[in-house]
C-alpha cells in the first residue's frame, strides 16, 4: 500500500496538472475571441476606408488608416497579455510534471490489473488501450 503523505502529493500533483491544462485551454480560448473581434473589427474598418476612397474623401480615408494602426498596436498588446499569461501556465504546469517525475519513481510499478479494467487479476483483464479497448 501507499504510504498515505505520497498518496496525497500524487493525487496533489495530478489534480494541479489537470486544473493547470484547463487553465491553459481557457488561455487559449479567449485569446482566441479576442483575435477574431480585432480581425472582425479590422476588416470593418478596410470595408469602411475602401467605401470612403470610392467617394475620393481621401482625408477621412487617412484618419481611419491612423485608427487602423491604432487597432493594430491594440492587437498586439493585448493578445501579448494572453500569450504571457499561457507562458506562466506552461511553466507552472512543467513544474508539476518535474515533481511528478521525481515522485512517482517512489511510488513504484502499479500492479499490471490496475491499469486494466480494475477486475483484478486474472484472464481477461487486460490494460485498455488507447481508445478504452483490451489489448490483444
Amino acid at each position: 500500500m501507499l504510504p498515505r503523505y505520497l498518496r496525497s502529493k500524487a493525487l496533489e500533483l495530478t489534480t494541479t496538472t489537470m486544473e493547470l491544462s484547463t487553465h491553459m485551454l481557457q488561455c487559449l480560448c479567449h485569446k482566441y475571441i479576442l483575435y477574431r473581434r480585432f480581425q472582425n473589427l479590422r476588416q470593418e474598418v478596410i470595408n469602411h476606408i475602401q467605401d470612403v476612397q470610392e467617394k475620393r474623401a481621401t482625408y477621412k480615408a487617412q484618419s481611419l488608416y491612423v485608427f487602423l494602426e491604432n487597432i493594430n498596436r491594440q492587437q498586439r498588446q493585448r493578445l501579448q497579455v494572453w500569450t504571457d499569461k499561457q507562458k506562466d501556465l506552461e511553466v507552472k504546469r512543467r513544474e508539476c510534471l518535474s515533481s511528478m517525475v521525481t515522485m512517482f519513481p517512489k511510488v513504484g510499478p502499479l500492479p499490471c490489473y490496475l491499469l486494466g479494467n480494475g477486475a483484478g487479476p486474472g484472464p481477461g483483464n487486460e490494460p485498455m488501450g488507447l481508445w478504452g479497448v483490451t489489448g490483444d
